[in-house]
């Protein structure tokens, strides 16, 4: 039977990961940068995928990351139905609601293409550093792991989304940006991932 605290982790997990999908589309600025709005969700995200890369085993971890993608998926479809169906009187019409979710295809296969790659990445390079490092050094496998993973990411995202809508500088600020920030991050989140899995205690 599955441990209660950790069933509670994974479905935080998806559920932080399908609100970083839904509001990717809009640009928001963070200090000089100008990054998505998902980068709110980040701090949440990567606490608990570097929680469950160090709980279960690889092939675990990979499943939930497809669990995660598929939230994701069916987010983008029911999403996509709902702004094509017309609306009922006394209700947001159908400008309003399609201006808040009719986000383009390019940005929805950007967002899940860039989070599939990446979080795969992050589950292969983090169980490898974690058998190379015997277990120690969890500050290790969470920041080099996200340099890797977060780098595939970005550039894929700002790549499939915005190439060619954007000006190129601009695109490439936008991936370089926001891979600085989720560098930053990954280490300032660092002490909540050892409380969690403290919490956790498995």
């Amino acid at each position: 039977m599955l441990d209660r605290r950790l069933v509670f982790t994974i479905a935080t997990y998806v559920a932080g990961l399908v609100i970083a999908n839904a509001i990717a589309a809009k640009l928001i600025h963070v200090g000089p940068a100008v990054v998505t709005a998902g980068a709110l969700a980040y701090p949440l995200t990567y606490v608990l995928q570097d929680v469950l890369n160090e709980t279960l085993h690889r092939e675990e971890a990979r499943d939930v990351v497809w669990g995660a993608f598929l939230g994701a998926v069916l987010l983008a479809v029911y999403t996509h139905i709902a702004v094509e169906l017309p609306a009922a009187p006394g209700g947001a019409t159908d400008t309003a609601y399609g201006a808040v979710f009719g986000v383009t295809g390019r940005v929805v296969a950007g967002s899940l293409l860039a989070f599939l790659i990446g979080g795969l990445v992050d589950v292969r390079i983090f169980a490898f550093l974690r058998r190379a490092t015997r277990g120690k050094h969890l500050w290790l496998r969470k920041i080099v792991s996200t340099l890797v993973s977060q780098g595939l990411d970005s550039a894929i995202f700002v790549a499939v989304a915005f190439a060619g809508v954007l000006p190129l500088e601009v695109c490439v600020s936008m991936a370089l940006w926001q891979y600085l920030l989720k560098q930053v991050l990954a280490i300032v989140s660092l002490p909540v991932s050892y409380a969690w899995l403290r919490w956790l205690d498995l």
